[in-house]
């Protein structure tokens, strides 16, 4: 069976506390979750570079650094904590040439790139520089060797971002402060796993860097495709997509046959939530600047507490045990086990239908920061603006938005009582369109 590990931006997290951590911790234990990567740049209170997190002051691990107990604490339920950053860009270390300008990167015209970020809004570092490379692994020889040496690993994220065209072959300098850092980390910690991109072993890409077995090698759906050589080569594989996230159930059946099919070690989905304040328009979503985030973007979920026993969030948890346990599991199967697996053993099979329709209101078009504009008027507007939404699209919005008072009058009178809560979540959705954004739909259907 192929293994489950998940991913989350660490430091993009500021409201929970321990407390929370360790029930976030107990549900990935619950999904058979064997690795967590937690992305830490930015999210811990280093010494030696303090400009890396006075933009995340407020976060609580810079208050309490909390961070080892948590590792300790997976360790207790069978799961390893890898640590994670990005050489020469994202969060925290992009905050280097706000003290620094000179350490900027070059874009091929010649120019200093632009400000760019998410959450953490700063400049690339220019790889080509040897002081940029010094910083880089002084921070993050910090994290691993000063604050948290039980991690069990580290994950290094190839920057996604056009680096090279301004600075030299891009890829080759990254490569470079990967197999430094790889030495040094493995100096003091033999059996520490090392997560790398394959971008480095690609011929078709121009490079051709001697592999290290003990690296495992992560394949992406954005921006690492999969590749059977490499893949038989890796001493262990990781794959990631975004099914989880924003997807459905059938999308995610879908990656599960796929991993399987392709022989990857480990599926490996971002299932991250966020809950800072957007300081900029993250990802192109102007109306979330200022506003506190929500987990998932569901606006009924606690900015502080574990938000993954939600049942609308959870139906993906259920899809991603199953389907990994089985691929060719038939999606009805799965659904008639939802009903007393998720909600209880009184659900009614129209409960779970209801379920299922409320989850595709959440989920259907949804971005990483905001549910989907059957659920959130908001994202309506944006979509139009944007030009990704076309009159198909709205009119399966109106029918569902027709259709939810009596959808919520079944769930209320279900004899399972996790079905009767589910009507707050058809009145969450009905509350949310007003007058106003009801005409601007229909407007747009004549």
């Amino acid at each position: 069976m192929t293994d489950l590990a998940y991913y989350l931006t660490f430091g993009r997290m500021p409201t929970l506390g321990l407390d929370a951590w360790q029930s976030i911790y107990r549900s990935y234990a619950a999904d058979g979750a064997t690795r967590i990567v937690l992305w830490t740049g930015g999210g811990f209170r280093s010494r030696r570079f303090p400009i890396t997190w006075q933009y995340n002051r407020e976060h609580r691990n810079i208050e309490q650094d909390f961070l080892g107990d948590l590792i300790d604490y997976g360790h207790t339920l069978g799961i390893k904590t890898l640590l994670g950053f990005v050489p020469y860009d994202y969060d925290g270390i992009n905050q280097f040439p706000l003290e620094q300008p000179r350490l900027r990167a070059i874009g091929a015209d010649g120019n200093y790139l632009e400000s760019q970020g998410i959450h953490c809004w700063g400049y690339a570092l220019n790889p080509a520089l040897a002081e940029s490379r010094r910083l880089v692994l002084d921070y993050v020889r910090e994290l691993y060797r000063d604050f948290y040496p039980q991690a069990d690993g580290i994950l290094i994220e190839s920057s996604d971002l056009k680096l090279g065209s301004g600075s030299g072959d891009y890829f080759s300098l990254e490569y470079d402060l990967i197999k430094e850092l790889s030495e040094d980390y493995w100096s003091d910690h033999p059996d520490g796993e090392l997560i790398i991109y394959p971008h480095y072993f690609r011929s078709d890409r121009g490079q051709a860097h001697p592999y290290d077995p003990r690296w495992q090698l992560v394949f992406t759906s954005h921006s690492a495709d999969l590749e059977p050589g490499l893949i038989d080569r890796a001493s262990y594989s990781y794959y990631a997509d975004y099914s989880i996230m924003v997807g459905d159930p059938e999308r995610v059946r879908g990656s599960c046959r796929l991993v399987s099919a392709q022989g990857i070690s480990c599926y490996f989905p971002p299932f991250e939530f966020f809950t800072y304040r957007p300081p900029q328009a993250d990802m192109r979503e102007p109306h979330l600047i200022g506003r506190p985030l929500r987990p998932f973007g569901f606006e009924h979920l606690s900015r502080h507490d574990n938000p993954y026993d939600d049942p609308l969030v959870a139906v993906n948890r259920h899809a991603v045990r199953a389907f990994l346990a089985d691929p060719d599991l038939a999606l009805d199967e799965f659904i008639a086990g939802l009903g007393p697996g998720l909600l209880g053993p009184a659900a009614r099979p129209s409960d779970v239908d209801d379920l299922l329709t409320l989850h595709r209101l959440y989920f259907r078009s949804k971005s990483y920061f905001s549910a989907g504009p059957a659920a959130d008027p908001r994202m309506l507007h944006h979509r139009l603006r944007e030009g990704s939404i076309g009159p198909d699209e709205l009119a399966w919005i109106a029918g569902q938005l027709a259709g939810l008072p009596d959808l919520r009058s079944r769930l209320a009178a279900s004899p399972e009582p996790a079905a009767v809560a589910l009507a707050a979540r058809a009145d969450d959705v009905l509350s949310a369109w007003s007058q106003p954004d009801r005409d601007f739909l229909h407007a747009h259907l004549g």
